[in-house]
């Protein structure tokens, strides 16, 4: 089959190039809606009604030395300068998960990392 001339598009994501030779473009899974008007498409992808996430703030010496945190709620996932963990546990009590041992003793999870967050860096959590 002869391969056609086409007419490359610009790709932006929120007025942002992306790529300015594409020769296509397929959207797929359950809330993409594609419209077109005149010669631009707007495509709008629905969030899966999730809801919003939480930041939970870790009590806890962020140093060079410190590897215990708590949280007074649960966290889904806890990141630690930037790396996510999530909780393995589907019933609460200890889990592993990665480099973090969580323990959850209502009302105040305990989590020990494998090695200091270190100064200057982060950790929470998300629910």
């Amino acid at each position: 089959m002869a391969r056609t001339s086409v007419n490359r598009i610009r790709i932006l994501d929120e007025g942002i190039e992306v790529s300015s030779g594409a020769d296509s473009m397929d959207f797929t899974g359950a809330g993409v809606l594609v419209s077109a008007i005149g010669g631009s498409i707007s495509v709008t992808i629905n969030g899966g009604g999730a809801g919003a996430l939480t930041i939970l703030s870790a009590t806890g010496v962020i140093d060079d030395s410190n590897v215990q945190f708590t949280f007074t709620s649960k966290p889904k996932i806890i990141v630690i300068n930037s790396l996510s963990y999530a909780d393995g546990s589907t019933t609460g009590g200890s889990s592993l998960a990665g480099g973090v041992a969580w323990t959850w003793d209502n009302p105040t999870l305990t989590a020990t990392i494998f090695g200091p967050v270190g100064l200057g860096n982060s950790i929470y959590g998300i629910t």
